[in-house]
């Protein structure tokens, strides 16, 4: 079995699990006819058509000999596996992962100013005043959008038991 029909069965697999998990988000009162879950819905959508297609595009594409192949492919060095990439996408899920670790302690505020500065520095600026400054107004942006303009409920964190919020 190709390579690309089993990846195409897992993203599958993922843009079902998608669906399921963007049907179980709760339904704002608030929402027309396209409520909270319509943009989760979409990208499974989209994730389940691609897959499709790349499933379709593997399966109808005629087997090609590797040896063949591979005489047609000059070898320049530039396939070398260096793991540089790997690595990028490991660190850039790992702020994701710490996001959602501590979105219920700390609040979506605190979070999402936590998460804009990683981002920043992740992307190679250093840490200073403007960084800071990207961070806390990009944070207060989103709560207001989000939560005061929108109504919609994120998590507080601990700060409503100190008195503050």
């Amino acid at each position: 079995m190709k390579r690309s029909v089993v990846t195409g069965a897992v993203l599958l697999g993922i843009a079902v699990l998608y669906w399921y998990l963007a049907d179980g988000i709760p339904k704002s009162p608030m929402s027309g006819s396209v409520g909270a879950d319509g943009l989760p819905k979409l990208l499974a959508i989209c994730l389940g058509v691609l897959s499709l297609i790349l499933i379709a595009q593997s399966v109808l594409s005629p087997a090609s000999e590797p040896a063949a192949a591979a005489a047609d492919v000059e070898d320049t060095g530039d396939a070398e596996f260096t793991g540089e990439g790997f690595f990028l996408a490991l660190k850039m899920l790992t702020i994701a992962v710490v996001y959602v670790l501590i979105l219920p302690v700390l609040g979506y505020a605190a979070s999402a100013g936590l998460l804009l500065l990683a981002i920043a520095m992740f992307f190679g600026r250093p840490f200073g005043f403007q960084v800071l400054a990207f961070a806390s107004v990009g944070a207060v942006m989103a709560h207001l959008v989000f939560v005061t303009l929108l109504g919609v409920r994120m998590p507080t964190g601990f700060w409503p038991s100190l008195g503050w919020f």
